[in-house]
């Protein structure tokens, strides 16, 4: 006499076999997937390559914070105190560069603190590891009973170091960003883009470009974005310092000529309108020369200390 099956042990036949199969075919799948004889799904791509994603997010969100901490940082000042505001931004800058970031307390006649800072932009630099962010700061600035509000807009250098960042050149004040900036093609000449060794020039012809460079600063710091332009060999509106900076000497001219581009080194210094301080920021101006006529090519903020 058989015995039928209970439907009990049917159920158990049926989900044996179900394993014994299902785990054939993954295991076959597996195999063939590493053999590459099928390709791996496009989510499954997007799950291997998320946390790299993830990664570099989180260097963004790590960049802004730290360019934003010391913006508020920076901004932040009492007169005749500069040790306070240079124990707060050592912690920020480079071994090398100047403990108050280029700001000449001394000459300070407003007191100052950041009421907002908040990150615009961060790009990567043109060497390895470093990082530019641009930062808007909206100011208080204090005059025993007087006060007024300043916005100020301003790029920040840096670089990775370690676990964190390190500021590497001082911070460069510039004009708001423009919604409606045409669309320029980049120039790929290596004169433009080189670095600034060259060869050394004669004496004429340093002593023109630093009566050119004297008059070019004047204009970039006082005069508007159309009287600007003829400054520039491309003749394109450019928004200067006007009104944010004003130029009072240019110091430590250093050219140098490789091909026909002239390269000017140059440490600038300006009074910050806003609170009559002095900041030194370092420059590299390409030049040209069309006739008698001088034209900046290209000017670039110093990054390295």
């Amino acid at each position: 006499m058989t015995l039928k099956p209970t439907r009990t042990e049917k159920w158990m036949r049926i989900g044996f076999y179900s394993l014994i199969g299902y785990t054939a075919v993954s295991t076959s799948l597996a195999w063939m997937t590493d053999w590459g004889v099928i390709q791996p799904s496009h989510s499954a791509t997007q799950a291997e390559e998320k946390p790299q994603s993830e990664t570099t997010f989180q260097d963004q969100l790590s960049a802004q914070t730290f360019a934003t901490n010391f913006v508020r940082e920076y901004f932040l000042w009492t007169k005749d105190q500069p040790e306070s505001r240079e124990n707060r931004l050592a912690p920020y800058l480079h071994p090398e560069m100047d403990q108050q970031a280029g700001l000449d307390l001394k000459s300070v006649k407003w007191d100052s603190w950041a009421r907002e800072v908040e990150p615009w932009s961060v790009q990567t630099g043109e060497e390895k590891n470093q990082l530019e962010a641009t930062i808007y700061a909206q100011l208080n600035m204090s005059q025993g009973k007087k006060e007024k509000r300043v916005d100020r807009w301003v790029k920040v250098f840096m670089e990775k170091a370690g676990d964190s960042y390190v500021v590497t050149a001082p911070p460069q004040f510039i004009a708001p960003p423009d919604a409606d900036v045409p669309d320029k093609e980049e120039e790929d000449s290596e004169e433009k883009t080189g670095d600034s060794t060259g060869d050394s020039v004669d004496s004429k012809v340093q002593d023109d470009i630093e009566s050119y460079l004297q008059s070019f600063w004047e204009t970039y710091t006082t005069s508007e974005p159309e009287e600007i332009r003829y400054l520039f060999q491309d003749d394109d509106p450019r928004p200067g310092l006007t009104g944010i900076l004003y130029f009072q000497e240019m110091k430590s001219l250093e050219v140098k000529k490789k091909g026909s581009t002239y390269i000017a080194e140059c440490q600038v210094n300006f009074q910050d309108l806003s609170s009559q301080a002095n900041v030194t920021l370092p420059y590299t101006l390409y030049l040209t020369r069309e006739g008698t006529r001088w034209y900046v090519v290209d000017m670039t903020q110093t990054q390295q200390p």
